[in-house]
């Protein structure tokens, strides 16, 4: 009798002591999201003006949605060849490129312990997941950006050169040219 209280108890404790890991599925190739475990579909953070904010937002999807999505592992940023490295002060998670530049700066709702790995995708996506403690236990978040490069603001006159007449350039020209008439064939003979 004992025994079938006991058992409970422990594997209670057992399984609050243990680390429990969320793990980085790949990244969306029609979508800008990430696959968490076997079934979680995450939003991708925008990393605008290289900072982020809040988290990810995300839902349990069933299989054929998952299918639909397409997700593709991306390769585990290491080494010399690593594109981007994450490092970790308190609650900040901030992500560099290799030469040294910070791309994305975020405030974890946790402490973050440690970072574990950094993934990238196509020099516009990086997925990092990092070590927390929640509720007296360890835990592996993780947590994906999209890097969108800030685009120089549009001229709001642009320069016209006075020496280019667009209606002499066919090129400048905004009118569709004419067709050209078709060649006439020489009938063939058979000799």
């Amino acid at each position: 009798m004992r025994a079938l209280c006991i058992a409970p108890v422990l594997t209670l404790v057992l399984w609050m002591s243990s680390a429990s890991a969320d793990t980085f599925g790949g990244f969306s190739s029609l979508e800008p999201s990430y696959l968490v475990n076997q079934d979680r579909v995450c939003g991708l953070l925008a990393a605008d003006g290289g900072a982020a904010a809040g988290p990810a937002r995300c839902e349990r999807a069933p299989a054929d949605r998952l299918a639909k999505l397409s997700f593709q592992a991306a390769p585990t940023q290491r080494g010399a060849k690593a594109l981007f490295t994450a490092t970790a002060s308190g609650r900040t998670l901030v992500i560099s490129r290799q030469g040294g530049g910070e791309v994305v700066r975020w405030e974890a709702l946790d402490v973050i312990a440690k970072v574990t790995e950094v993934f990238a995708s196509h020099d516009d996506r990086v997925a990092v997941t990092f070590l927390v403690r929640r509720g007296g236990r360890e835990l592996i978040d993780v947590i994906a950006f999209s890097l969108r490069r800030a685009e120089p603001p549009a001229s709001p006159n642009p320069k016209v050169d006075p020496k280019v007449d667009p209606k002499l350039d066919p090129k400048l020209d905004p009118r569709p040219r004419p067709a050209r008439p078709a060649r006439r064939r020489r009938p063939r003979t058979l000799r």
